[in-house]
């Protein structure tokens, strides 16, 4: 195994890891408004941050590989990227909130912690949370479990189908805390990123209409 794939891995499961645990942590820490917000920022912004900086110096990973460009399927298209991000935006809500009814009625469980216990009721504390965890989300999860995560899949044999196999069972696995309807509802939306993200080569749709869908559902 090369250097830097050895590289891509090992940042890929530090990328993942604090996302496994931090949904008990959030349960721990939720009635600690100071205490919380200072979990969010170091997890959400703080250390994928100095990660993703660390795979840009030592492991060969640059925004255009993460899809981060102005390249749709292959060729330049900024109309077709923004085109994309708008009828992306304008569906991905309405199939989540159906397929997020049907988990419910069929996997009813009692979540051990859901953000949205800690937004706040009132403005604009409720547009600031909504937008903060909209962002975060949109712009880091897209970034770990679709850019990043088929850039270590492209690495192995078979990499289309480890990408569509695995990558959405780990997006899956880290909303847990949320109970089981959530992470059928996350692996559901994940295979769909995921196929979507092989066909378009670019991550802008996808991170906008998961930002918008969090968005609307925190707001």
């Amino acid at each position: 195994m090369g250097r830097e794939r050895r590289r891509r891995i090992t940042i890929f499961c530090l990328l993942v890891a604090p996302f496994l645990v931090n949904g008990a942590l959030n349960a721990v820490v939720a009635s600690r408004p100071w205490l919380y917000w200072s979990l969010e920022i170091a997890v959400w912004l703080v250390l994928p941050a100095a990660l993703f900086a660390a795979a840009a110096r030592v492991a060969g990973i640059d925004a255009r590989r993460l899809g981060l460009d102005g390249r749709l399927c292959g060729r330049p298209s900024p109309t077709g990227i923004a085109v994309a991000c708008v009828v992306l935006s304008a569906t991905w809500p309405s199939a989540y909130a159906v397929l997020e009814e049907f988990a419910a009625a069929w996997l009813p469980t009692a979540p051990l912690f859901v953000y949205e216990s800690v937004v706040p009721a009132s403005q604009p504390g409720r547009f600031l949370a909504a937008a903060w965890f909209a962002l975060t989300a949109g712009v880091v999860e897209e970034i770990i479990y679709r850019g990043y995560a088929w850039q270590v899949c492209r690495d192995l044999a078979h990499p289309r189908s480890w990408f569509l196999l695995a990558g959405p069972l780990v997006f899956a696995s880290v909303h847990w805390e949320a109970g089981v309807a959530s992470v059928f509802v996350a692996w559901v939306f994940g295979v769909m990123a995921a196929a979507l993200y092989l066909a378009l080569r670019n991550l802008w749709p996808l991170m906008v209409a998961h930002a918008v869908t969090d968005f609307i559902a925190f707001g």
